[in-house]
Parts: C-alpha cells; structure tokens; sequence
C-alpha cells in the first residue's frame, strides 16, 4: 500500500479504507483482550463453546458423551475385575462356612476403607481362623469315625455339597451349624 497516493483516492473510497482500518483495530484489541481473558483464565470454555459454531457446539457435546460413556465403562470394568479378584482370595478361605462371593464383596469393602497393614491384618486373621476350622472339624469328629450320627452328617454334607455347591468341609459346617444335635449324637 506503500504505493498508493492516500490523499488522492476519491472521498469514498478514503472513507471505506478508514472504516476498514477502525474495525481491523478494533478486532486486534477485541483479540487482544480475548487472548489475555484465556491467559487470564477468566474465560470458561463454555463461553468459549458457546460462541463456536453449533456444528462445533455439536461435536464437543458428542464428544463429552462419549468421555463420560468411556469413564463409565471403565469404572464398570474396574470394580468387576476388584471384585473377582476378591472372590479369589475368598476362595482360598474354605472352611469359612460362607459363600465365596459374600466373603469376596465383604473383604473388598473392608480393603476399600483401611490402609494395607490393617487389611494384611485382617486376612491372616481369615486365614488362621480357616485352619483352625479346618483343623478343629476333623480332629473334634475325626475322619475315621464311624458312628451313626457321624454317618448322618457326611450324608447331609455331601447332599448340601451337592445342592449348594462349595467344599465338602463348607457343607459340612453348615450342616453341624444347622444341626447341632448331629455333632452331640456323633460325639457318642
């Protein structure tokens, strides 16, 4: 533009060019402090959003679902891989006369709420408590006795085994559990 006589253009044409200089400065400094808003972070992107296109407004939105769609699935795949891994080591207590997905959930919520130490604490406990159950089943009967309200309870065991599944030794503390006069006519 160097080259161009300003002074010699025809009044409109100055006028058109001086107006079209105005608005080019007003937009920098409309830019300028737009720039320093978001520096500022004084701008929130939903100001920002609102003033894109609504094809623009349309394809954040889609994509906001989408990240929501994800954190839920992801959130979803967690807690069920937590949760078998729990039913895991709840299967490694059989002698606890209780369902292994119970006792699963149970030391998922107790690992969820005490520090490592604690729950270490509280699974050598279930541990311990599961031999000494172990142990204690077999040495009180024994494995050999042979009497007939011994013979009841095997036979009440392995049907309960059957019906709800577990361990023999699970079906078998139940049934002592649900029976405690068998155990005192076993002991005879």
């Amino acid at each position: 533009m160097s080259d161009i006589d300003f002074d010699a253009l025809d009044p409109t044409v100055k006028e058109y060019v001086e107006k079209l200089e105005d608005a080019l400065l007003e937009s920098r400094d409309e830019l300028a402090k737009a720039y320093a808003k978001v520096e500022a972070d004084e701008v929130q992107e939903d100001d920002i959003l609102k003033s894109a296109d609504p094809a623009v407004q349309q394809f954040v939105e889609e994509l906001r679902k989408q990240a929501e769609e994800a954190q839920s699935i992801a959130k979803a795949e967690r807690e069920a891989r937590l949760q078998r891994e729990f039913v895991e080591k709840a299967e490694a207590f059989d002698n606890l006369p209780t369902n292994t997905e119970d006792l699963g959930a149970l030391l998922k919520a107790i690992h969820e709420v005490v520090d490592t130490e604690t729950f270490g604490k509280v699974e050598e406990l279930l541990r311990t408590s599961d031999e000494l159950i172990g142990k204690s089943a077999w040495d009180e009967i024994g494995s050999g006795m042979s009497t007939p309200g011994a013979d009841k309870i095997e036979e009440l065991a392995k049907a309960h085994q059957q019906e709800h599944g577990g361990t023999f030794e699970q079906a078998y503390a139940e049934v002592l559990i649900a029976n405690p006069s068998l155990y005192e006519e076993a002991r005879s």
